[in-house]
Formats: structure tokens, C-alpha cells, sequence
């Protein structure tokens, strides 16, 4: 890993416990910035998904990450915000065994601009 290949800010986004509505619902789930950290970004092919019997072109993302896990626990219920887009975090791996550690979230923006 080339620490300095990690030209990039991304913020990191934690889910904030769901809460009820009136009727006792789960309202949709919110999300509260936890931090911004330095990443490498490195594009995945696009690739296609059906959606309601359609295909629509997927736009999905790595990015690699020092391993902050001790103080924060990335998890795929985090969503991270970069240049303007929200993305989902499908996956976190651990991609070396011994120190430094980093981690690479695959991650698919969703919606337009935020």
C-alpha cells in the first residue's frame, strides 16, 4: 500500500439507532458524520442490475482506507459521502496481516448529488 496514493477525503457515516413513529413503525434510518478521513479511490467496472424488470448501470466504488476500526467500527450499516454522492458500504476488508493495516470498502453511490 502507497500511503501517498491517498489523495482523496471521504466522510464516513454512522447509522443512528431507528427509532418509531407514531404508529410504532421504523422510520427510515438516519445517519450522522463520524469522521473524514483520508482514502484512495479506485473505480470497479460498471455493472448492470435489474431493478422492476429493467437494467440500470451500477456505479460502484473501492476505497482504501487506514484501518480505524479501535475508534471506529466500520461496518456495512455505515454509508460514506464523496465528492457530492452518498454511497453504501456493501463490504469492509482487512487487506494486510500485519501493521499498517488497511481496510477496503466496496461501496455504490446511490441517488444524485447531496
Amino acid at each position: 500500500m502507497n500511503p501517498g496514493a491517498m489523495t482523496r477525503r471521504i466522510t464516513l457515516e454512522r447509522r443512528l439507532p431507528l427509532k418509531r413513529d407514531e404508529l410504532g413503525g421504523l422510520q427510515e434510518a438516519e445517519y450522522e458524520d463520524a469522521a473524514t478521513v483520508w482514502a484512495e479511490q479506485r473505480d470497479k467496472t460498471s455493472t448492470y442490475r435489474q431493478v422492476i424488470g429493467d437494467y440500470v448501470t451500477v456505479n460502484t466504488c473501492y476505497f482504501i482506507i487506514r484501518d480505524c476500526t479501535p475508534s471506529l467500527p466500520i461496518t456495512a450499516d455505515w454509508r460514506l459521502r464523496f465528492e457530492g454522492y452518498e454511497y453504501i458500504i456493501n463490504s469492509v476488508v482487512r487487506l494486510n496481516r500485519r501493521a499498517p493495516f488497511y481496510l477496503e470498502l466496496e461501496a455504490t453511490r446511490i441517488g444524485g448529488l447531496s
